[in-house]
């Protein structure tokens, strides 16, 4: 063979290789780029998966303490009439438990077809089960009777949303849904009308001259609803855990706390003499800032924390403590106007000694070792929301008593 024959040869065997390499270049691209498709996908859709999951379990718990408040109020509050100074409610039938948790689950994002939102009543076991005998009473247009109603210590809600997803719609699955549940129950407390602490829980009340910023810190607990002209006060959903379903944590007395407006006549956390008998109302508190045994009003509680000036250390016993919106001067005296109840877990010493719950590494809002306060330190008691709370008028035979505090609680 010639050496011009040979070198003819070796260039073809290399234009081959270089041919079989460039298409093996390609083939590893168009894989390496199938991968990053897939991967692009899952990110994406899995990412509408949590949304709406996380959306769905908003939902089911803003419907489902929407129904029991329904229930507690149909159990035991008298109607509302010109004459009823009191909490008295506007709702008149059993219907009205249906339409209020499918708006309040509806608006935060569930299903509007039918079967987005789903609810039973619950008894009195423990825990809560569906009551027997009652329908599904959301879905099915069937409300519960008048004895199934007052048999019921809460309700259940379930909530359904569905979203469109980007890739998925390839493999057939256009759409992705998450089925989430909540449940409320009416907790009976055993009596106490004063309190040892109030709380600032309206966000647009805060004093500005404070020079806290509002956007650092969030007391942002209640909710304000007028129908037909009554307007009512009730706990936020938000307020009691956050969106990973973590319990928040408050500094309910501190150096510096929300004041309501109340500038340098305002409270200090602590609460007053007086009995709070009705709510909404103005009632005197205690301004100063001095020994923890002024607080002296035993309240009732899940586990009831008693009396500061003999047992100040607390670990995590139950307290009522009531919400303010506004609190103002009057002459040498200093009001604030309360607008719900809540229930809470309370811990603390008074002298900044006991050691909170938690750890330091904790994000704030989720323990007592960083609870949602407005800085400053010096926290001195420190508190677990647990839901509204109400004191009732009227009869019922549900879980609650007439005349007697109760907590609505999402159960976990």
């Amino acid at each position: 063979m010639s050496r011009d024959s040979n070198s003819l040869r070796v260039a073809n065997e290399g234009l081959c290789r270089l041919r079989h390499d460039e298409g093996l270049t390609l083939l590893f691209v168009a894989m390496l780029m199938t991968l990053i498709l897939i991967l692009a996908a899952l990110v994406i859709d899995g990412g509408i998966g949590y949304q709406s999951h996380r959306q769905s379990q908003n939902a089911a718990d803003t419907g489902a303490m929407a129904g029991v408040r329904v229930v507690e109020q149909l159990n035991f509050f008298p109607s509302c009439s010109a004459t009823i100074t009191t909490a008295c409610t506007t709702f008149t039938s059993n219907a009205d438990i249906a339409a209020s948790i499918k708006r309040q689950a509806q608006n935060t994002g569930a299903d509007i077809a039918s079967g987005g939102v789903l609810c039973w009543l619950l008894d009195g076991a423990t825990p809560p089960a569906r009551l027997a005998g009652a329908p599904e009473f959301c879905s099915s247009g069937t409300p519960p009777s008048n004895t199934q109603r007052l048999a019921a210590s809460g309700v259940e809600v379930q909530a359904r949303q569905t979203k469109s997803t980007y890739f998925a719609g390839l493999a057939d699955r256009p759409t992705t849904t998450a089925s989430t549940t909540a449940k409320a129950y009416i907790y009976n407390f055993t009596g106490g009308t004063a309190a040892p602490f109030m709380m600032c829980g309206d966000r647009a009340s805060w004093d500005a001259s404070t020079g806290v910023s509002q956007t650092n810190w969030s007391y942002d607990i209640v909710q304000e609803t007028t129908v037909n002209g009554v307007t009512t006060y009730s706990i936020k959903p938000s307020a009691v855990r956050d969106s990973l379903g973590r319990p928040l944590y408050y500094a309910i007395q501190a150096a510096k706390i929300p004041t309501c407006g109340g500038g340098s006549s305002a409270f200090k956390g602590q609460g007053g003499a007086a009995v709070i008998d009705v709510v909404p109302g103005d009632y005197p508190v205690d301004t100063g800032t001095g020994a923890d045994a002024d607080i002296t009003i035993a309240v009732a509680g899940i586990m009831p924390c008693g009396d500061l000036a003999t047992n100040p250390s607390y670990k995590g016993c139950g307290m009522l403590i009531p919400i303010v919106r506004t609190s103002y001067a009057t002459g040498s005296n200093t009001y604030a106007r309360i607008v719900a109840w809540t229930a809470w877990q309370v811990w603390g010493s008074g002298t900044g000694s006991y050691s909170f719950s938690g750890s330091p590494s904790d994000p704030v809002g989720t323990s007592c070792r960083n609870p949602i306060s407005p800085g400053g330190g010096g926290v001195k008691y420190c508190g677990k929301l647990l839901g509204s709370a109400s004191v009732t008028a009227g009869s019922g035979t549900g879980a609650g008593t007439a005349g007697q505090p109760h907590l609505l609680r999402l159960i976990a």
